[in-house]
């Protein structure tokens, strides 16, 4: 409502807010239906993304944990799977499927790092964890799993002989899961990965 004054012929045009103002949702502000996000990894990034090896998954992840599984993971960086210290250094080949002697445990291997092997699993080898101080095959080679108290990360993380990296497994929600084409990465290489969702 406009009173008061004494002039005569005065127009007004009403903007009308969003209901929770401006600014409340950059949706809202813009009118915007799709959502993009956009991630340049350079090389091996501080050892957390593997090189010499591909990479065939897109992964939107809404509030991963910290290997300690009790705050929210907030740094820029992080190995997001199981790794299995071992007592000696391992020559396992990368893609390499190891089995554990007495767990039966299985699973292929992404990274090694001297003495360290970074592994997944999947719906193929099972979800069985490895067992500490047992013997490991695969590719004619064999190694030892350290013993439970050398497994990486905190405590609350470990699995039998596996521990973890930088965010605690299964502790997060999956926005978006893309599958794609192998894309085999090295020390100079940059990607370029955006990924645009609807909202």
């Amino acid at each position: 409502m406009i009173s008061g004054g004494g002039g005569s012929g005065a127009k007004a045009r009403p903007v009308l807010a969003p209901r929770n103002g401006h600014g409340a949702d950059a949706r809202d502000d813009l009118r915007a239906t799709k959502m993009m996000f956009n991630t340049k990894p350079s090389g091996a990034e501080s050892l957390a993304f593997n090189i010499g090896q591909d990479f065939r998954q897109i992964m939107l992840l809404r509030n991963p944990h910290g290997a300690d599984s009790s705050s929210l993971f907030t740094d820029t960086v992080a190995r997001a799977n199981r790794n299995i210290k071992m007592t000696g250094a391992i020559d396992f080949p990368v893609d390499t499927l190891i089995t554990g002697g007495t767990s039966g445990a299985k699973a292929y291997v992404d990274q090694r790092d001297s003495s360290v092997i970074h592994i997944h699993q999947s719906d193929s080898t099972g979800y069985q964890a490895f067992a500490a101080g047992e013997t490991i095959t695969g590719a004619s080679l064999t190694a030892t799993i350290a013993s439970a108290g050398s497994a990486l990360g905190p405590a609350a993380s470990r699995e039998g002989g596996m521990g973890t990296n930088n965010i605690f497994p299964d502790k997060f929600d999956i926005y978006y899961l893309e599958n794609r084409a192998p894309v085999i990465r090295s020390a100079a290489q940059t990607e370029d990965i955006k990924v645009v969702i609807s909202i």
